[in-house]
């Protein structure tokens, strides 16, 4: 586990945890914002930096590493992207502004049945 993110117990069973049965919370948070677990190649990143910073606005779900990447890139050049937030970037623009369920049980302040 990486200390730069909150890890939260899950679980051995939950689809999203790791061997030890954890899960980083930012994965959670992304997996409520758009009502499915996610799949192991997506990538949610920190708007800020900010890895510890799981508040749903400041995260963004890209397809895959190499679109996350191609963020990156983008940004070192001063190029500059407006998306609402949460948003959802996909290689189709999808994006995801709301979300009402419960996919988990565990407590925390983003991510916990409403």
């Amino acid at each position: 586990m990486d200390p730069a993110y909150v890890h939260v117990h899950v679980g051995r069973d939950h689809p999203m945890a790791d061997s030890r049965g954890y899960c980083a919370e930012h994965r959670l948070v992304m997996a409520r914002l758009v009502g499915r677990m996610l799949a192991p190649g997506e990538v949610v990143h920190h708007v800020d930096g900010v890895k510890r910073n799981n508040d749903p606005s400041n995260l963004w779900l890209f397809a895959d590493g190499g679109s996350h990447r191609s963020w990156h890139e983008m940004s070192a050049r001063g190029w500059s992207l407006h998306v609402t937030m949460p948003a959802v970037l996909t290689a189709h623009g999808a994006e995801v502004r709301s979300f009402t369920g419960t996919l988990f049980n565990a407590p925390s302040r983003w991510w916990h049945a409403a």
